[in-house]
Order: C-alpha cells, then sequence, then structure tokens
C-alpha cells in the first residue's frame, strides 16, 4: 500500500485494500485509524516537525494552500518556525463568495511580510458548466468543496 500519511497511520479508501477508486460497485468506503508508534510531542511541536517531514519529501516547491482560517494560519507558522520554504496560494471567487476570508488572507499577508497567490475562481460557472465533472470522475471526490481544490493544485503543480 502507498504511504498516504506517516506510516498509514490514517487509512482510506475502498475495500479491504484502501483503494482509492472504486473496483465493485460493492465496495464501500473504509476509513482506519491507528496508533502512533511512539508518544507525542506538544502541538506546535508536532506541526513543526510536521512540516519538516512534508518538506523532506517534496519533489518541487511547497505550496500551502490558505484558506483565511485559523489552521491556515497555524500551518504557515509550522513551517515557518520550521524553516522550510513554502509558497502560500488563496483561491478566491470571483462573485465575493468568500470575501470574507479573501479579507482575512490579505490582513494576514500583510501582517506576516508574506505574499499569498491569488487565483481566482468563478465557483458558480465551475460547477454549472461542468468544469467539476472531469475533477469528481478522475478522483471518485464525492465532496463538491474538495474539487475546488483539486482545480488549484492543478494550477499550482502543473
Amino acid at each position: 500500500m502507498k504511504e498516504l500519511t506517516e506510516q498509514n497511520h490514517f487509512k482510506w479508501g475502498y475495500g479491504t485494500e484502501y483503494a482509492p477508486f472504486k473496483r465493485f460497485p460493492e465496495e464501500s468506503w473504509h476509513v482506519a485509524y491507528g496508533a502512533r508508534p511512539e508518544s507525542c510531542a506538544d502541538f506546535k511541536s508536532e506541526c513543526i516537525e510536521a512540516a519538516r517531514t512534508i518538506a523532506s519529501r517534496a519533489s518541487g516547491p511547497v505550496w500551502l494552500c490558505y484558506s483565511g482560517g485559523i489552521d491556515s494560519e497555524i500551518m504557515i507558522h509550522a513551517f515557518r518556525e520550521a524553516n522550510v520554504a513554502f509558497k502560500i496560494a488563496f483561491l478566491r471567487f470571483s462573485r465575493g463568495e468568500n470575501e470574507h476570508d479573501y479579507f482575512w488572507a490579505k490582513k494576514f499577508s500583510l501582517e506576516s511580510g508574506l505574499e499569498i497567490k491569488i487565483l481566482e475562481l468563478d465557483i458558480r460557472k465551475f460547477f454549472l458548466s461542468g468544469a467539476a465533472i472531469p475533477y469528481a470522475d478522475q478522483s471518485q471526490c464525492s465532496t463538491p468543496e474538495l474539487l475546488a481544490t483539486m482545480w488549484l493544485l492543478v494550477r499550482l503543480l502543473g
């Protein structure tokens, strides 16, 4: 099984082998959580160590997708404190559907001195035109809000 999380302590997928795609119509979605093999450090230290681990496995630039929320800020601070090079991206919806989040992303960028790459998507057109369907088909994603994130990642990673 391909390692998708640290030592595959969190597994998800279809069937008993946690395949990413359904192979048979009767296969159902499964999730399994395992215990960490060693004791955990404090939350901040674990976040910093996770940033270092991600950076050590990256084959290209590390992009952090900033949502405008506190979880994203914690992630950015962890990468910064780990002295890991990273870039930040924000997905802005062109009709202002996430303007509140965009406000916080701009504020955070100014206050922290970090540049944020803004990519814009007409989210209504994305879904109504059928542009989201290839992302759903390829990934078998059942969570529509993740399809816009996939759109963003394709543009960041090429």
